[in-house]
């Protein structure tokens, strides 16, 4: 576990000024420990397939090796598990990296929607 990190979440909705402000002051700090980053946007409420309506914005810096963790198909609710582990002295296992989706007349009949995403490593 690193002592010298700093961990600051920043929410933000529809206020992408903001969240620029805040990366800016985050990468002119002049500190010695490379930051750890994590940014996700998540779908909003649409009426879109599951597949399109769960494709989720995931952005990701991990200093001291921890890129090594990440993995294509990656969803967020391994993100902060991948954090904790490797920064945090946690000990999180891994989920399987589905979602589950529901339509706004059935809020609570969910479906399980398989990760298909497919994207090429960084």
């Amino acid at each position: 576990m690193r002592d010298d990190l700093l961990t600051i979440v920043i929410p933000t909705r529809d206020r992408p000024d903001l969240l620029a402000l805040c990366l800016r002051s985050v990468f002119e700090d002049q500190s010695s420990v490379p930051p750890v980053i994590v940014i996700e946007g998540d779908h909003g409420w649409a009426d879109r397939n599951p597949e399109d309506k769960l494709s989720n914005f995931n952005a990701i810096h991990l200093p001291f090796g921890g890129k090594a963790r990440l993995y294509p198909t990656l969803t967020p609710v391994n993100t902060f598990r991948i954090v904790l582990d490797e920064y945090f002295g946690g000990d999180f296992p891994l989920l399987e990296d589905v979602s589950y989706y529901s339509t706004e007349g059935d809020m609570f009949q969910f479906t399980v929607v398989p990760n298909t995403w497919t994207a090429r490593a960084p």
